[in-house]
């Protein structure tokens, strides 16, 4: 009962975008970021893989508040999108 879990992915379940893959350098290009970095008119992904680091800081931020709620209430939760 006070267990915590996390389940990352890379598409809202609920979505016709479920089934595809979300690798970093997928998803670096279909949010726009490629095309605002690189040179002229050649797009290139960020060098380090800035999807990635985000969904874990993301991740890391949402652990603790369920550490946080779970010294309050003495419960654990599951996290998911």
């Amino acid at each position: 009962p006070r267990l915590i879990s996390l389940g990352i992915v890379g598409y809202d379940q609920g979505s016709s975008f479920a089934d595809m893959r979300a690798y970093d350098a997928l998803v670096q290009a279909e949010s726009g970021i490629c095309a605002v970095t690189g040179e002229g008119e050649v797009a290139a992904k960020v060098g380090v893989s800035i999807a990635d680091i985000g969904t874990g800081l993301y991740a890391h931020a949402a652990i603790l508040e369920a550490l946080i709620q779970r010294g309050i209430t003495g419960k654990g939760q599951h996290l998911s999108q």
